[in-house]
């Protein structure tokens, strides 16, 4: 729900397991509205969602036409996204995560596409005049990282991430910042660190 110009108060759909766009439909059509119930807000009042779109579920949703089947189910239910957690790539429940929630990490291309496909899918789904947001691995997890070079490569696929967000400015006025989850015992842990 639209607080200000610049804040929503939204539900984050990363508590549900599911790597399959059936699988979070099914979700947003079971639990959400139990949610939104819950808040004495009916079905007219505009309810802000925080996606977790992972790799699957950003194919699925880039490589077919289910993206305008996918726009039309939210507008239809009064849903609007605006932000996006693309930092666990596939299932992240009912495991133990530990450090391989961070693979693949910014030193990859596949991390790289991943964030562009969901780039691509916000820009389609962000409400016009709405700034949207895509959260990430904050590099990588630091003990994965042992040379330079590595290094060298998450800042080229970061530079490459931002200019892919620029294009789609550029070309639909919709604007995503890419947000790096600062987390401890990874690459950068803090705003100084990065």
């Amino acid at each position: 729900m639209k607080i200000t110009p610049y804040n929503h108060l939204c539900y984050s759909l990363n508590v549900y397991p599911g790597t399959s766009l059936e699988k979070k439909v099914q979700i947003l059509s079971q639990k959400v509205p139990i949610i939104r119930e819950n808040l004495c807000l009916d079905s007219d009042t505009p309810f802000a969602l925080g996606l977790w779109l992972d790799a699957n579920t950003a194919d699925e949703l880039t490589n077919t036409s289910k993206l305008a089947e996918f726009k039309n189910f939210l507008e239809e239910n009064n849903y609007y996204v605006f932000t996006v957690n693309a930092f666990p790539f596939g299932e992240f429940h009912g495991q133990e995560v530990k450090e391989q929630v961070y693979l693949p990490d910014w030193t990859s291309e596949e991390r790289f596409l991943y964030t562009c496909n969901v780039a691509d899918i916000l820009a389609e789904l962000l409400p016009d005049g709405i700034i949207g947001s895509i959260s990430t691995v904050p590099g990588s997890y630091k003990s994965f990282i042992n040379s330079d070079s590595q290094v060298d490569a998450i800042y080229s696929n970061l530079r490459k991430a931002a200019a892919h967000l620029k294009k789609i400015e550029d070309e639909t006025g919709k604007r995503i910042v890419l947000s790096l989850e600062m987390e401890p015992d990874c690459l950068w842990e803090s705003v100084d660190e990065f």
